[in-house]
């Protein structure tokens, strides 16, 4: 890819899709800050315009974090594999990246929303299955207790030797 069809922009949209969060996430923890070292070496690399200043301003931080990023990062590859690989995988990314398809549209901006589509559509199938589970050990620890309390002492003792292991094993919350 050439220097002169990626911005710092296309670069941070790219890092967040990769990681699938912001980069530009208002914190310190470390990871993330290696990240936007990372965001600011691959920038000064390929992006055509790049700035300290702008390409700090992406991702909230000053233009001298960015600055410093960028040194930092090469000390971090060489003294950390991992780093060396994200590094190598990430410019691979932004090196065969393409701004636009023939008829205009955003092949990144696209996937990035079909992304997020599907990651929202996973989290309400998983609320909509955890909600059927709960109904459903609601449902069995009802019918079990009512069961229960219509067996004498002989049929309760029965029950705990051969069934309970079944709805133990279930994991009925309700129950334990």
């Amino acid at each position: 890819m050439n220097k002169e069809i990626i911005t710092n922009e296309d670069i941070k949209v790219i890092f967040d899709n990769y990681f699938g969060f912001c980069i530009s996430l208002k914190t310190q923890l470390r990871p993330i800050c290696y990240y936007r070292y990372l965001y600011c070496l691959l920038c000064k690399e390929h992006s055509v315009n790049f700035s300290h200043e702008r390409c700090g301003a992406i991702v909230k931080i000053d233009h001298s974090t960015s600055v410093y990023g960028v040194p930092k990062y090469y000390e971090l590859m060489e003294q950390h594999k991992s780093m060396k690989t994200l590094y190598n995988r990430l410019k691979s990314i932004v090196s065969n990246y393409r701004v636009s398809n023939s008829d205009g549209s955003n092949p990144m901006i696209e996937l990035v929303n079909e992304n997020l589509d599907l990651k929202t559509q996973i989290g309400a199938l998983k609320i909509e299955h955890e909600f059927e589970l709960e109904n459903q050990r609601e449902r069995m620890s009802h019918k079990l207790f009512t069961e229960m309390a219509e067996m004498d002492f002989q049929q309760l003792e029965d029950f705990y030797n051969n069934r309970w292991k079944i709805y133990k094993a279930m994991n009925l919350k309700h129950i334990m």
